[in-house]
């Protein structure tokens, strides 16, 4: 995960997400990728309400030299309450609504 922004209203995740079998945009893995993935936010909009836990948590740095948040080791949803676990710690809010976002080439 590359990065993480909390602003009234809306809190996005910036990450680089990787594709199911079935899904529809699915290309083959790119040189040195054992999946296909490709950059994207996951977007969620009309926050009313957020708790985390854990934050001010130092990310790690990946080969590249970038921050990297790890990725999501819980992403649960029961209604509009949505709560997310990973190495950045965790995080539940109250949302509206919810898009991924494709941001990267493909």
């Amino acid at each position: 995960m590359a990065g993480i922004q909390v602003r009234p209203g809306l809190v996005e995740f910036e990450v680089d997400l990787a594709f199911a079998t079935e899904h529809p945009e699915r290309r083959p893995p790119r040189e040195a990728e054992y999946a296909y993935f490709r950059r994207g936010t996951i977007r969620f909009s009309g926050v009313t309400s957020v708790v985390w836990r854990g934050m001010g948590a130092a990310p790690a740095t990946d080969a590249s030299g970038a921050n990297d948040w790890g990725h999501f080791d819980n992403f649960d949803r029961m209604g509009t309450t949505f709560h997310l676990e990973g190495d950045f710690g965790t995080i539940t809010l109250e949302a509206h609504s919810l898009e991924v976002v494709l941001t990267g080439p493909a």
